[in-house]
């Protein structure tokens, strides 16, 4: 793929990788985003209701 660049270690394993953030910087905000979300999953979640009835309280 034209702008991701895989290093490897002595054994040819791919450990990292390098990305052109002007070729792919929507990709990479997606897989962010993604990321950010899954980590989210298991989070108690309240109603925009309650949510504004919070902020308000503040």
């Amino acid at each position: 793929m034209k702008g991701v660049n895989y290093i490897t270690n002595d054994k040819g394993v791919k450990t990292a990788v390098i990305i052109d953030m002007k070729l792919h910087k929507n990709r990479i905000e997606d897989l962010i985003d993604g990321l950010s979300a899954e980590t989210k999953r298991n989070e108690q979640t309240i109603s925009l209701r309650e949510a504004i009835q919070q902020r308000r309280r503040k």
